[in-house]
């Protein structure tokens, strides 16, 4: 049965793992997207980066990107927190040409989703922290990259300042790097808990969806700072994912977006190990 609790459940594929916490790399991490990795020179190991941006800009395809290429690239697991129905999720891996669903059938990716009351039920533990504790355990001790999509779930609740302290913490303290997504501007919806957030993290960025089809990328903080400054702009190529525009975008094939509606969907419990839907 796939590991569950009151407040999600991890549709794992394979036996957890119960390798030891894997080391961080002092190398710098690729994101995967070229234009972007570099200008940025890679990401801290690590370390924890915002990618805000509104539905349909390509913030579910840049986190699925990142993940892709830790597959690619490494030989341990990396892991999804999300509100995404897991059909979903392959689907969109699928047409970006993403091997998130063999990953995920291989047990590479932890696949964590929340459950629809996740808020309440964090909002009424004796401890958050035992929460998030517990996300941490569905998602396994191993992993070297985490995407979460969308993040606000964590934070954005009636206990402000206490809940936003709490999970910084607690993404310092896992080995993963990880890129959490956003809705909307972050300077324009900014509030106490997501200040807190935004100070504590190594990075922030935003993602835009052009009037041509065409996708950009600003670097609202990042430490250390880039040389060069000013937007990245990429094109979303069917089989790819995000890339150096190439000058011949075909509008029609152009970036899905982030499905809103998948967002706010209750997650259906997922099957039998060895079985599909």
């Amino acid at each position: 049965m796939p590991a569950q609790s009151d407040l999600a459940q991890a549709p794992a594929s394979a036996s957890p793992s119960t390798t030891a916490p894997a080391a961080r790399s002092k190398g710098p991490v690729s994101w995967g997207i070229r234009p972007l990795d570099e200008r940025t020179g890679g990401l801290r190991a690590g370390g924890t980066y915002l990618l805000s941006g509104l539905p349909g800009s390509g913030r579910f395809t840049a986190l699925l990107q990142f993940l892709q290429t830790g597959l690619a690239q490494g030989t341990g697991r990396v892991g999804l927190l999300t509100a995404a129905l897991r059909d979903r999720v392959f689907t969109e891996s699928g047409h970006w040409g993403f091997g998130i669903e063999e990953g995920w059938r291989e047990g590479r990716v932890a696949m964590v989703s929340y459950k629809p009351d996740f808020q309440r039920r964090l909002l009424a533990a004796a401890d958050p922290s035992e929460v998030l504790d517990e996300l941490g355990a569905l998602l396994g001790p191993d992993l070297e990259r985490l995407a979460i999509y969308p993040a606000s779930p964590l934070w954005e609740t009636r206990a402000g300042n206490n809940l936003a302290s709490l999970v910084t913490g607690w993404l310092e303290r896992i080995p993963a790097t990880t890129v959490a997504a956003v809705g909307g501007d972050m300077d324009a919806l900014r509030t106490p808990a997501s200040d807190w957030v935004l100070d504590a993290a190594n990075g922030v960025f935003q993602i835009d969806r052009l009037p041509s089809g065409l996708h950009e990328v600003t670097l609202r903080r990042l430490t250390p700072p880039p040389r060069e400054a000013g937007p990245i702009t990429l094109e979303a190529a069917e089989g790819r994912g995000l890339v150096a525009p190439t000058g011949a975008l075909d509008r029609r094939r152009a970036s899905r977006g982030d499905g809103a509606g998948a967002v706010a969907a209750a997650v259906a419990a997922p099957p039998r190990q060895g079985t599909g839907r």
